[in-house]
């Protein structure tokens, strides 16, 4: 078994994108350490393999992901086998969900222990490499406090697989995923909620990062080329992994963004909300998340429930948020709030404020019907099964 390492790797953070708001306790931090990104030169030649477990190796590392490249030509046909260290086959990409350029992710890799190998074979024999560029190492947990919390000594989230989580909340759960997206050597996740079989509905600024990128480029085109969304992020070990291929609408002033996603496997599809509703005042909410890139969470019951009905947005668009009392973090941008009867009634995107120097406890979500009213008419065409109350 043979390769080239042409270079060593660089690192960079896998952040947590938070809610875009002024936190209410100089202890909680704007970004959550969740990992790296390693950038590096790895180079397979046809019918070789490369141990790669020298360049991931680091404690406490669940999952792996990598971003290959084969140079695309006529015919031009390869596969990259992933392999434990007994040689067992965990993970297979082929050119088939490559992009243009011939870039394509590998899924949700176990990380487990030992070497780990990828494997390459392509056709016609001797024609180009397999690069490796960039491997995502995503860690058991991050390492930031909880913010945006009612009661940080009784913090309201419980994973999706809790016992005491009703069946009903837990079906939602296949309608929500994780977002992850990367520019550079800085990664982030947000979560976003299903809403057709291949479209998507999460926040506007989850496209970026504002010290990276400029607002005007967040979901530009080769944003969405390096966002994928995972729906089976929920203590599995089965990637349902979805790529980002088209923009169809964003929406700063109500801060979100609508995308049409395929699936890696190539026939997976996506369990969407299709019903939508307005939210009132005290109505009882479920919120499904990923705060701090944790597998998915429900806050539910107790607290959570509307609070103000009707404010004004981020930038000052009459009625289109509400405000609720359900416990987010970082990561939790994006989460669809639910009302008793399963439908779509907002999605949250901001955190507790400090209004005349007291933090007002409030945390805020976008009303879908806000959402549906302006929708432009490719989304619209898109969406035609979404009803809205």
């Amino acid at each position: 078994m043979r390769a080239t390492l042409l270079a060593g790797a660089i690192f960079a953070l896998f952040i947590a994108l938070p809610a875009r708001a002024d936190e209410c306790t100089t202890d909680d931090r704007i970004e959550t350490d969740f990992g790296e990104v390693v950038s590096t030169e790895i180079e397979i030649a046809d019918g070789t393999s490369k141990d790669i477990s020298p360049d991931i190796n680091r404690g406490g590392i669940r999952y792996i992901q990598a971003m290959v490249r084969v140079a695309p030509a006529p015919g031009r046909k390869w596969t990259l086998y992933v392999r434990d260290a007994f040689l067992r086959v965990v993970d297979v990409t082929t050119d088939a969900s490559a992009d243009a350029n011939g870039t394509a992710k590998t899924g949700r890799i176990p990380r487990g222990n030992g070497a780990l190998y990828f494997d390459y074979a392509v056709t016609p024999k001797d024609s180009a490499p397999l690069k490796v560029s960039r491997i995502v190492l995503m860690p058991e947990g991050a390492r930031n406090p909880y913010y945006s919390v009612q009661d940080s000594n009784n913090v309201q989230f419980r994973s999706i697989l809790n016992i005491s989580v009703p069946a009903e909340a837990r079906a939602l759960g296949d309608r929500v995923g994780m977002l992850m997206g990367s520019w550079d050597r800085r990664a982030w996740c947000c979560t976003a909620v299903a809403i057709a079989p291949d479209i998507v509905l999460t926040n506007w600024h989850c496209g970026g990062l504002k010290d990276e990128i400029a607002e005007d480029g967040f979901w530009q085109d080769a944003v969405c080329a390096r966002t994928s969304f995972d729906f089976s992020w929920d203590e599995d070990t089965i990637s349902r992994e979805f790529q980002c291929v088209k923009v169809l609408q964003v929406d700063r002033d109500r801060d979100f963004a609508i995308l049409r996603v395929k699936p890696r496997n190539g026939y997976d599809q996506l369990r969407p909300v299709q019903r939508w509703a307005t939210a009132a005042a005290a109505t009882p909410l479920t919120a499904i998340q990923h705060p701090v890139c944790r597998p998915k969470q429900v806050t539910q019951g107790g607290d959570c429930k509307v609070r103000d009905a009707s404010v004004a947005g981020w930038q000052g668009t009459a009625g289109s948020d509400f405000t609720h009392t359900c416990d987010t973090n970082s990561g939790s941008s994006g989460s669809p709030m639910f009302d008793d009867s399963q439908r779509l009634v907002g999605l949250h995107h901001l955190g507790f404020q400090k209004i005349n120097g007291t933090c007002d406890k409030k945390n805020k979500a976008v009303h879908s019907r806000s959402i549906f009213d302006s929708l432009n008419a490719e989304a619209k065409a898109a969406l035609k099964d979404v009803t809205a109350n």
